[in-house]
């Protein structure tokens, strides 16, 4: 269960981080 937390939270942050490095540029 932590493990499957773990990689959606990690998804979820990739996916923000690549939206506010999109929004930047």
């Amino acid at each position: 269960m932590k493990t499957a937390y773990a990689t959606i939270k990690g998804i979820e942050v990739m996916r923000a981080l690549r939206k506010g490095q999109a929004s930047s540029f």
